[in-house]
């Protein structure tokens, strides 16, 4: 099951993300480890990424595949998203090669 912010960040919508950050926990993670960021990093939704970062989200959470949302950008080849995440600190796990 997804949340309400995962659902948001799918769709980029990141004034939504801003609201519901400032009352949800931004690193809940679901059943199989995906967090908000997995899900705006696997959809290229940079400005919500932004937004979550604002928000404090861990960059580094990895799903239950050991992967984290800055292997998805380069999964799903998000170039402006992987970059705002490497920016601010997050790691690939080098599974993709980077």
């Amino acid at each position: 099951r997804y949340t309400l912010l995962d659902h948001l960040c799918v769709g980029n919508r990141a004034d939504c993300v801003k609201v519901c950050g400032q009352r949800v926990d931004v690193n809940i993670q679901s059943e199989v480890g995906w967090t908000p960021l997995h899900i705006a990093a696997m959809h290229g939704s940079t400005e919500s990424a932004r937004v979550l970062l604002e928000h404090g989200v861990n960059l580094n959470a990895t799903n239950i595949a050991g992967l984290t949302a800055l292997d998805w950008t380069t999964l799903s080849e998000h170039r402006e998203t992987a970059s705002v995440i490497r920016a601010a600190g997050g790691r690939t796990t080098g599974y993709f090669g980077t």
